[in-house]
């Protein structure tokens, strides 16, 4: 099978590759494939189809990136091309560290953990989930001593709870990040650190959504090239044995995920975190995560009732 000919990588505020289709007219279309050092190793970002598209954006974070393209049809694929390079100039938001806590499997009023940030212009988040079964919700988060703001919260009646928190330029190393409750309640949090972050106005409109079913998904619109959307999802009920959620859009990075531990499944809940970049060109960004997946994260058979918010960091 031929490969395609022609491939070139032009940079910029994201990275646009073309490429002159593969000769063989049978053939599905192209995959591309990027590395991060010139050799490789590649990994797959698309499948581009049909065989006559032959142009793609490509939306990293800033730095120097390596392409290569194959053709294929059903399980054969050509060999690569020969490989290009292009870089991403445009400063955007840069992910540090995450950690969590939960818990376990008592109810407590209140949850303290370490995170570690570093970098300059940075932004702390907090993404808690709770097991709001009497209306509980976070009175106060600190991180070195420091109060917090509340970003956003919704809650899906006294099924489920989730907030997200705000810190700018939090202090750097490992600190104490300690979450206080209106009232016992089993919960879990994640934080997550950035850097590159604008210190003004760092975040966007928070966006959240809540539901019953298989999967739980929000959509945040008016998100710029450059940001990053962070989101936390948690929902009612989970066996200890149960999978945890999985994140389903192919842009989303799992930042945290944890759970309680209560014997008692219906007292339990998961939390998740993700980021996901803004679009080229900016537009809407859809987080979504399949509750008690199947086999490849597929959508489960059973319906939870969940919550969700998400809210897009802005660059400096």
């Amino acid at each position: 099978m031929n490969p395609p000919t022609g491939l070139s990588a032009t940079g910029g505020g994201y990275i646009t590759l073309n490429w002159t289709a593969t000769l063989d007219t049978y053939a599905t279309g192209h995959r591309l494939l990027r590395g991060s050092s010139t050799g490789g190793p590649y990994s797959q970002i698309a499948e581009v189809t049909p065989r006559t598209t032959v142009t793609y954006n490509d939306n990293p974070t800033a730095g120097s990136y390596y392409y290569v393209a194959r053709a294929f049809y059903a399980n054969w694929e050509s060999l690569n091309t020969s490989e290009v390079s292009a870089t991403v100039t445009i400063p955007g938001v840069a992910f540090g560290a995450a950690s969590s806590a939960n818990t376990g499997d008592v109810a407590l009023a209140s949850l303290g953990f370490n995170h570690t940030t570093s970098g300059s212009n940075r932004l702390l988040i907090v993404g808690i989930s709770i097991r709001n079964d009497s209306a509980q919700n976070v009175r106060d988060v600190t991180y070195a001593g420091i109060n917090l703001n509340r970003v956003g919260a919704v809650n899906f009646g006294t099924n489920e709870r989730v907030e997200l928190w705000k810190l700018v330029a939090p202090a750097i190393g490992q600190n104490a990040v300690a979450i206080t409750l209106s009232a016992p309640a089993r919960f879990v949090a994640g934080a997550a650190s950035f850097s590159g972050v604008n210190q003004t106005t760092p975040l966007g409109t928070f966006f959240s959504a809540n539901g019953n079913g298989p999967t739980a998904s929000v959509t945040v619109t008016g998100v710029n090239q450059g940001e990053l959307v962070i989101d936390t999802m948690g929902n009612r009920y989970l066996d200890t044995t149960a999978t945890l959620p999985c994140p389903v859009q192919s842009q989303q990075t799992q930042r945290w995920a944890g759970r309680t531990t209560s014997a008692t499944a219906d007292s339990n809940t998961p939390s998740l975190g993700s980021t996901s970049p803004g679009p080229v060109g900016g537009g809407s960004v859809v987080v979504s995560w399949n509750i008690e997946p199947g086999a490849g994260c597929s959508v489960g058979t059973i319906s939870r009732a969940w919550a969700q918010g998400a809210v897009a960091i802005k660059p400096q």
